[in-house]
């Protein structure tokens, strides 16, 4: 079975790719244009989780929650009201993508470790984690505590 986990975002979204058989792993990031409207932005996100879908097929998908509410500080990040309600947007599209081609949702609690700890435990699943982007490995972690969770080994190296 191939699981994908992606760690949302309007900038920069993260996401981690594994072969529960096989033990493979892709780890990769999708990039956006900061000059681009948010619509723009949201689309590019939808059509390269579309093309990540159609080349990997995967069977599950885990998605991290994003919280509902605007705090002044959210894990040590300030956070505005106005960002957090476009990232909601981009959750939404990324989550319709995965209903529409019947891919079952996993929604990953909220990352509340330091960037630190974060990259130690994305190491522990993947050595190759430390080459990847700061978000390919939020979405490893993710994908970690899913299968974890779900009782699934995990054999990457």
């Amino acid at each position: 079975m191939k699981i994908i986990s992606i760690d949302p975002s309007i900038a920069n979204i993260g996401y981690a790719i594994y072969e529960t058989e096989d033990h493979k792993l892709v780890l990769g990031t999708i990039h956006t244009k900061t000059n681009h409207s948010i619509e723009e932005r949201i689309r590019y996100i939808c059509q390269e989780i579309c093309k990540l879908i159609y080349e990997h097929r995967p069977r599950q998908a885990v998605i991290e929650k994003i919280p509902e509410y605007s705090r002044k500080r959210y894990n040590g990040v300030s956070v505005n009201h106005g960002s957090l309600m476009r990232l909601h947007r981009a959750v939404g599209a990324i989550q319709a993508i995965f209903i529409n081609a019947e891919i079952p949702i996993y929604m990953s609690p909220v990352l509340r470790s330091t960037k630190q700890i974060q990259r130690l435990n994305a190491i522990d699943i993947c050595k190759d984690a430390a080459k990847a982007s700061e978000h390919a490995r939020a979405a490893l972690i993710h994908l970690e505590k899913y299968l974890k969770q779900k009782r699934i080994s995990h054999g990457v190296h």
